[in-house]
């Protein structure tokens, strides 16, 4: 893999913005430091263009809006869960996350990058896993309900996604990786932890209190049902969307009942190698290729959910528990409620 210089403002662990915790801000320094940074992709964009990026970044974080948003619950939140993602294995032995740069944080709405090694493909890294997360400590439904609608709306070119204008899902533009194509397509999540989570997390990660309860544990199984729902509800959307372009109906999709529709296993079985085949078709003579791309990874990303969830079941005593009792936070329960016929309405 080539090497490429990040560097970033030490004023505090992200950013100008601190977690209003010192010893977390020291702890999480280096997710900052390693996070690409704009001025070093000079390389592949016009310095001109970096630096009207860059301008339109400093504009939008003087606005008002984002200094409101921006408070030190949001970046605790942020940080807590990038620091679990990059070294904690959130998402698995094999994952790793870091943080989104400052125009793709801000204009594509990407907090942080997620990354899956795919076990059953462990060397073709062109079936990895790779997840655009837009993390959220909000418990207020109308800015959790249009997170999730900026996030569905990804699969609608007509709407010009808000992750890659012009076309679909999310596309970011200062990557980690050179040996990642740049214009790589992205499904997009939003993942909540709420302020009492990042709190305990973070009094975890810095040895203030050990993790009696099983908090660490219990926000990994929250994400994974909070992602596998999302990617479910995602292609399914996907099918209802793109299958049924001048009349030429998916069948065996659109002979399932509504019932049928909301059961995973149900939808997940349609996925034969000759149905397979006949979407990758349809999806390209219709303009819209990338549609099967996020159908495809999102059927993937149900299966890891699934396989490390099982495998959590079987390894974590408190894991059943942690299952059975759904203890989730606000954002996390608000989510779980969504349904494939409640994201068609955000069209």
């Amino acid at each position: 893999m080539n090497s490429r210089e990040y560097g970033g403002d030490k004023r505090a662990a992200l950013g100008v913005y601190g977690t209003g915790d010192g010893a977390l801000d020291e702890k999480i320094q280096h997710l900052h430091t390693n996070k690409p940074i704009e001025t070093n992709f000079s390389d592949i964009y016009k310095s001109e263009e970096i630096k009207t990026d860059l301008q339109e970044v400093e504009r939008i974080k003087q606005s008002p809006t984002y200094q409101k948003e921006r408070t030190f619950e949001a970046t605790r939140a942020e940080a807590v869960i990038v620091f679990c993602l990059s070294g904690r294995e959130l998402l698995g032995k094999n994952s790793t996350g870091y943080l989104a740069s400052e125009f793709d944080d801000i204009k594509k709405g990407t907090d942080a990058v997620a990354y899956m090694r795919n076990p059953l493909d462990p060397e073709n890294m062109k079936t990895d896993l790779l997840l655009a997360i837009d993390i959220t400590s909000s418990e207020n439904d109308d800015i959790l309900e249009e997170k999730l609608s900026k996030s569905i709306r990804r699969l609608d070119r007509k709407t010009q996604s808000p992750g890659n204008r012009g076309s679909c899902l999310t596309k970011l533009k200062y990557y980690k990786d050179d040996d990642r194509p740049k214009n790589e397509l992205l499904n997009h999540y939003v993942v909540p932890i709420s302020n009492f989570q990042s709190k305990e997390m973070a009094d975890i990660i810095t040895g203030k209190k050990k993790d009696e309860r099983g908090a660490e544990l219990e926000l990994q199984i929250q994400t994974l049902f909070i992602l596998r729902q999302q990617a479910y509800v995602q292609l399914t959307v996907a099918l209802d969307k793109y299958t049924d372009l001048n009349r030429q109906e998916f069948s065996p999709y659109f002979n399932l009942s509504e019932e049928q529709k909301n059961n995973t296993d149900e939808i997940l079985d349609l996925f034969t190698p000759e149905n397979i085949t006949w979407l990758k078709k349809l999806t390209t003579e219709q303009g819209v290729p990338e549609i099967w791309t996020s159908i495809e990874k999102n059927i993937q990303l149900v299966g890891y959910c699934d396989s490390l969830l099982e495998e959590l079941v079987n390894t974590k005593k408190r894991a059943s528990d942690i299952i059975s009792r759904g203890s989730y936070d606000y954002g996390a329960q608000f989510i779980s409620r969504m349904t494939r016929r409640s994201a068609l309405n955000f069209f």
